[in-house]
């Protein structure tokens, strides 16, 4: 199931089935709200999709460039020139923006070896030496994006609709390309993205191969969940709606059931529930 799948059973869900109802970025909005939600609770079962280790090799430098897809900084390791080796364990919200600790002069030291800058560059103490830093993090989750995707050549499109400013954003998902004609739209393969350029929304797919300009396609992201937890999107989606009263329901008891199954969930993969 991917975004325009889901996004489609919501409206059948809701009964929000045009524009003038109901705002089709809106519509998104709350979607992703609950893709977010479910996402944070089951990350135990699919942590294999959302952390991940960016590698830097033989930097000379007082830091190292935060990647765009991080939500928290869970470890960072270090290999000087002199073979020493050094595994500095911390975990740092990126929303902080800011001092970790209360380093002086808001840079990294002996007594404070990190210092985070507006959650772009990680400061880390002593300065790197031709060393390889690896920096472990918890993904963000991307939302759920759709829309027109432009001929660029025949592995690379422009995107339209809500896709992400941030480069690489997307690097690794799968998405579902779509070709449109009068009659609707044809559904063409699930291609995996290999490289995603957010200043121009340029992503380029492997396998696929898009005819010339006067074709016209459209794009929706997989969501990086597998795809027995689609549906819990669509429960979370429906809840979020409810909650900004958008339709009718007791999004708290749902919200209660749709819970206790994300709880049977992670039980029946060994992991502890949450409350």
């Amino acid at each position: 199931m991917d975004t325009y799948e889901i996004l489609s059973t919501v409206r059948d869900y809701s009964g929000l089935m045009t524009e003038e109802q109901i705002g089709q970025t809106l519509l998104k909005r709350y979607v992703n709200l609950g893709h977010m939600f479910i996402g944070q609770i089951l990350l135990p079962i699919f942590k294999e999709f959302l952390v991940k280790t960016k590698e830097f090799s033989e930097i000379t430098a007082a830091y190292v460039d935060v990647p765009d897809d991080v939500l928290q900084i869970l470890d960072v390791e270090r290999e000087d020139v002199d073979s020493t080796f050094m595994r500095l364990c911390t975990r740092i919200p990126v929303e902080d923006k800011g001092v970790i600790g209360k380093g002086a002069n808001y840079q990294a030291s002996a007594d404070y070896p990190f210092y985070l800058h507006e959650g772009k560059e990680l400061y880390v103490y002593p300065t790197l030496v031709a060393a390889d830093v690896n920096m472990r993090y918890k993904k963000r989750i991307e939302d759920l994006a759709e829309g027109p995707a432009t001929y660029a050549s025949a592995t690379t499109a422009v995107l339209g609709g809500n896709a992400s400013p941030n480069d690489d954003a997307y690097n690794s998902y799968n998405v579902a390309i779509y070709e449109r004609s009068a009659t609707g739209p044809s559904f063409v393969g699930v291609y995996k993205c290999t490289d995603y350029v957010g200043s121009t929304k340029t992503i380029t797919l492997s396998g696929v191969t898009f005819q010339t300009p006067s074709h016209y396609y459209y794009y929706a992201l997989v969501p990086v969940i597998p795809a027995e937890f689609h549906n819990f999107i669509v429960d979370a989606g429906v809840i979020e709606l409810m909650k900004a009263h958008r339709i009718e329901g007791d999004w708290n008891a749902r919200q209660t059931e749709l819970i206790s199954r994300l709880n049977a969930t992670l039980a029946g993969h060994g992991f502890e529930a949450k409350k």
